[in-house]
C-alpha cells in the first residue's frame, strides 16, 4: 500500500501497515473501526435506507477490492461523489460501444452486427441512434479531455 506515499500521512501508514504485514487483517480491522467513526461523525441512521445502502456499497466495494485498492480509490475520489450507471445502463454502454466499433470502423451492415452478436432482436433503430450520439460525442472533443486528464494522471504518478 502507498508504495510511493504523496503525503506524510500515506508514508507513516505505509510503514505501520509493513510493520505489521504478519497480522493481515491489521487493515481491515482499522477499515472497520474508521467506518465506524467516520458513522458515528455523520448520525449515521441504519434506518435510513440511503444511508445503509451508501454503507454497504462502500463495504462491499472494500471486500471486492482489498485494502490497497480501495486506498487508492479513496485517494482518488478525494471525498467527492461519484454517480454510477446502473447495471443495466453499464450494458446498455458496453453493447452501444461493440456496435460503434463493428458499425463505424468496422463498416459492417446492422444485419452482420446482429448476426455477429447473436441477438437478432437487437434494436437497430435503438443502438443506430446511440451510435450516431456516441460518433458526436468522440467528435466533439471531449474524448481528447479524457485523453489528456489520463495522460495528466501518469505523470503524477
Amino acid at each position: 500500500m502507498y508504495n510511493n506515499p504523496k503525503s506524510m500521512f500515506q508514508d507513516k501508514l505505509r510503514k505501520i501497515i509493513k510493520r505489521e504485514e504478519k497480522e493481515m487483517g491489521v487493515f481491515d480491522h482499522i477499515f472497520k473501526l474508521q467506518n465506524m467513526l467516520v458513522l458515528e461523525r455523520m448520525d449515521f441512521n441504519p434506518s435510513e435506507p440511503i444511508e445503509r445502502a451508501n454503507w454497504e456499497a462502500l463495504l462491499e466495494i472494500y471486500n471486492e477490492l482489498g485494502a490497497t485498492k480501495f486506498a487508492k480509490i479513496v485517494s482518488i475520489l478525494r471525498g467527492r461523489t461519484v454517480v454510477f450507471p446502473t447495471e443495466s445502463e453499464y450494458q446498455a454502454s458496453i453493447l452501444t460501444a461493440v456496435c460503434y466499433y463493428y458499425k463505424e470502423l468496422g463498416g459492417l451492415s446492422w444485419r452482420d452486427i446482429k448476426s455477429k452478436l447473436e441477438m437478432p432482436e437487437l434494436s437497430t433503430v435503438k443502438y443506430g441512434i446511440k451510435v450516431r450520439d456516441l460518433k458526436k460525442f468522440i467528435n466533439s472533443g471531449y474524448v481528447k479531455l479524457a485523453e489528456d486528464i489520463e495522460k495528466e494522471g501518469k505523470s503524477n504518478e
